[in-house]
Formats: structure tokens, sequence, C-alpha cells
């Protein structure tokens, strides 16, 4: 409900998306509200609440196929970054902190300013075809741990440290 986070912006490509390919399923978490009373989809939706272990999180992360981040404003994109650390490529609107996460057509998709109709078509391409969910899967993979692991971020702090 949220307008930064984008969630008419959701329903709007999924209403699309359905229209093109109805085989396929919705997993929310959070603060979310079952999607279907307040759009009239039909489709199969997974409300999992909100998640406090990050066991949990990461379980559910690895299940989807892609996450889809429809957010209009977004500082760094917390979520996306988990996302990908759990190998689960991410789709999202070419604007503020998602930009920064997302490498377009590697492990993810970038989509031009909240248009929703492209959103629709780029998860449909990547949900009919199995060698770019498994190439962008072990992409997002990688530059988690590139970029967010311990270790990596770790040395960038040093690095920080020692520049000064």
């Amino acid at each position: 409900k949220d307008l930064r986070k984008g969630g008419d912006l959701l329903f709007k490509t999924l209403k699309i998306l359905q229209e093109i390919n109805d085989d396929f399923n919705l997993i929310t978490f959070g603060k979310s509200d079952s999607i279907n009373k307040e759009t009239g989809l039909s489709l199969d939706c997974f409300d999992m609440g909100f998640i406090s272990k990050d066991k949990d999180l990461a379980l559910i992360y690895s299940a989807a196929d892609i996450l889809i981040m429809p957010s209009r404003m977004e500082s760094f994109g917390q979520v996306a970054s988990e996302s990908m650390a759990c190998g689960t490529p991410v789709i999202g609107f070419n604007t503020s902190g998602i930009k920064d996460i997302i490498d377009d057509n590697e492990n993810g998709f970038l989509v031009n300013k909240f248009d929703c109709s492209e959103m629709a078509h780029k998860i449909n391409i990547y949900l009919k075809n199995d060698l770019m969910r498994r190439n962008f899967e072990s992409k997002a993979r990688e530059k988690a741990l590139k970029m967010w692991s311990y270790d990596a971020v770790a040395s960038k702090y040093i690095n920080l440290y020692k520049s000064n």
C-alpha cells in the first residue's frame, strides 16, 4: 500500500502477465494482504506474512524463480540483494537503488521506469527459458558473494580506513 514500494505497479504487471501466461504462482511476504482480494486476480498466491528468521527468508527466496521488485524508490534494495544471495534473480524498474543491484540481462532485468507491460513480458520470457534461468541464478549468486559477502564488505571498510 506504500506508493514507493509499487504495489499498484505489481498488480498491473500481474494482470498483463496473466493475459500472456497464466502458468505461474505468486509468493508474497512482509506486510502483504491477499493480492487476489484487492485486485481481482485469479492466481495462486501464497502469502507468507512477516518472516522473522533469516533461514525461513532464505528458503522463500530460494523457492522462487524470480523476485519482482516493483518499487518506485529504493535507497539500496536490500530485498533484491538478499534474493540474489540466495541465487534468485531480480526484475525491477531502472530507478534509484535497484539499478545499482541488478546487472541487466545478466542476473536479472532492469525495466524502463514503471513500464508494467515490459516487466510482464520480461518475466514471461524468463519463466519460459530454462537456460536463461540457470545462467541468471548463478550470476546473481556470484554478484552477491562478490559485492555483499562479509569478506567483501570488510575489505571495502579496510580500504576506506586505509585511504584516510
